[in-house]
C-alpha cells in the first residue's frame, strides 16, 4: 500500500459531501480505500457525519430485513411444490384405498412401495408446512424418490421426471425465498 495512494483517496473522500461519504460502505473498498476511509471518518468524527453514518447503517439494516421478509413464506414459486405435496397425498390416499381391496400375492410389493411413498410424502408435507430448516434437502430426496417411482412404474414419463428434477432440485438448493422461509 502506497502512502501517496491513500492520501489521494483521502483527498477525494474529504471533498465529498457528508451524505455522499456516508453512502460509502467500508467493506466494499480496497485496502487503500479502507485506510483512506478510516482516516477521513476519524477526521469527520464529532460532526454531523457520525449521525448520518448511524442513520445510514440503520436504514441499510431495515432494507435488508424488509427484503428478507418479502422473500419469506410459502408464496411465489413455493406454492407449486405445496400444491404438489397436497395433490400427491390426496392421489396416494385414493390410490391405496382403491387398491386395498385388490391385494393379491403379486400386488403387495407395489402397494407397499405406494404406502411407503405416501408415508414419506406425509412427513415431507408436515415438515414443509411447519417450515422446518431441513425441508430443502428433504424436498430434494422426495423429488428424487418421486422420479424413481415414476421411472419404475412408467418409463414413458421419464422426460417429465427429468424436467421436474432439473427445475425443482436447484430451486430448493439455491433459492433465497426457500432459504429465508425454512431458516
Amino acid at each position: 500500500m502506497k502512502q501517496d495512494d491513500v492520501e489521494e483517496i483521502q483527498r477525494r473522500y474529504a471533498a465529498m459531501a457528508g451524505e455522499e461519504f456516508a453512502l460509502l460502505r467500508r467493506e466494499d473498498l480496497t485496502n487503500d480505500g479502507r485506510a483512506a476511509y478510516d482516516r477521513e471518518a476519524k477526521r469527520r468524527t464529532g460532526t454531523e457525519w457520525v449521525a448520518q453514518e448511524a442513520s445510514r447503517e440503520a436504514e441499510y439494516a431495515k432494507r435488508l430485513q424488509a427484503e428478507k421478509e418479502a422473500l419469506t413464506g410459502i408464496s411465489g414459486w413455493l406454492i407449486l411444490p405445496a400444491i404438489s405435496l397436497v395433490a400427491n397425498l390426496g392421489i396416494g390416499i385414493i390410490g391405496i384405498a382403491v387398491n386395498w381391496s385388490q391385494l393379491s400375492a403379486t400386488a403387495p410389493r407395489v402397494s407397499l412401495s405406494d404406502t411407503a411413498y405416501l408415508t414419506f410424502t406425509l412427513l415431507v408435507a408436515v415438515a414443509f408446512f411447519r417450515k422446518r430448516p431441513f425441508v430443502p434437502k428433504l424436498m430434494v430426496v422426495w423429488i428424487l424418490a418421486a422420479v424413481g417411482l415414476t421411472i419404475a412404474e412408467n418409463a414413458g414419463l421419464l422426460f417429465q421426471g427429468i424436467v421436474a428434477t432439473a427445475i425443482w432440485v436447484p430451486y430448493f438448493l439455491v433459492s433465497r425465498r426457500v432459504r429465508n422461509t425454512f431458516a
